[in-house]
């Protein structure tokens, strides 16, 4: 399925999920806001949600856009904001969490387990294979179960993009269980370089 998202300001298709799969009571985090693009309407809307990036530039535009909400917003990371709140009905997570490897991904995603309570779920969408890549990469690998990892300079980390094996097996290993998709979702990148790039949409649930 293609959507068409050139806006940055445009929610993203986890929104969606968000209201398809979590009530406004339930309390939700949402790991890497960046520029507020699906916290900010979830917030209008009226979704008990509490937001967190590590960019200190973010959060205070964060707070500027939505004053109303301002204790709603921490620059920490995902494991470390809002740590007066145990556990989570929900986390969102959205273009986070994957990269370097899938076996440094695996570990943040069962740390991020621990953010959410027993049979709480995770609303994902992950970075695919089938992207077209942004040129100027440098090196490339392909994992036994297909996924590819991308470098592009010396001083970042690799982009991971996972295949449908390999983002099963994430989440799985991370002791959650899938209960919608990993399904694909091409959004077309309406700037330079064009092309599409291509998320696993779905929902799991901590299997605790």
């Amino acid at each position: 399925m293609v959507e068409n998202h050139d806006s940055h300001n445009s929610p993203l298709p986890v929104c969606d999920y968000v209201r398809l799969f979590s009530s406004p009571l339930d309390k939700g985090l949402y790991i890497g806001c960046g520029n507020g693009r699906n916290a900010f309407p979830l917030l209008s809307g009226g979704w008990n949600l509490y937001a967190c990036d590590v960019s200190n530039f973010n959060i205070q535009r964060a707070q500027k856009y939505l004053p109303q909400y301002a204790d709603r917003f921490e620059a920490l990371s995902y494991d470390q904001a809002f740590s007066y709140i145990p556990e989570f009905d929900y986390v969102i997570c959205s273009r986070a969490l994957v990269y370097g490897s899938f076996e440094e991904s695996l570990q943040r995603f069962k740390i991020l387990r621990r953010r959410l309570r027993p049979s709480g779920i995770l609303l994902f969408q992950l970075p695919a294979i089938g992207t077209d890549l942004w040129p100027k990469w440098v090196n490339y690998e392909i994992t036994e179960m297909g996924s590819l990892i991308v470098g592009y300079d010396l001083h970042s980390l690799s982009k991971v993009y996972l295949s449908f094996t390999d983002v099963c097996d994430l989440l799985e290993r991370a002791g959650f269980k899938i209960c919608n998709g990993p399904t694909p979702y091409d959004l077309p990148r309406g700037e330079y370089p064009g092309g599409i790039v291509r998320n696993w949409l779905g929902v799991a649930i901590n299997n605790n």
